[in-house]
């Protein structure tokens, strides 16, 4: 089962620096961000906000079967799931 991993999404508090947030290099799925722990304040959730809004264009995968609707012969449903298995497991590397 492939689960996405959301850095958006991780519980940090107030008090945490953005050192590095970049986009991995030829694979704008993929994401570095390096955070260090202070005692001051700072924005780690504006940082958060806009790793989200980059990765929106990423979580929206469109199914084959979802594509050819009621047209698909009951037959061939199971390989073309496969099928999307397959190039799901590829996108989200």
């Amino acid at each position: 089962m492939i689960k996405d991993i959301q850095i958006a999404k991780f519980p940090y508090d107030e008090k945490w620096k953005v050192i590095v947030s970049m986009q991995s290099f030829r694979q704008d799925h993929i994401h570095l961000l390096l955070t260090k722990q202070t005692d001051a304040l700072s924005d780690i959730h504006s940082e958060l906000s806009k790793i989200d809004n980059i990765a929106e264009k990423y979580k929206q995968t469109v199914s084959i079967i979802t594509i050819l609707g009621n047209k698909t012969p009951t037959k061939i449903q199971p390989l073309l799931r496969k099928i999307n298995r397959y190039f799901r497991s590829i996108l989200l590397r």
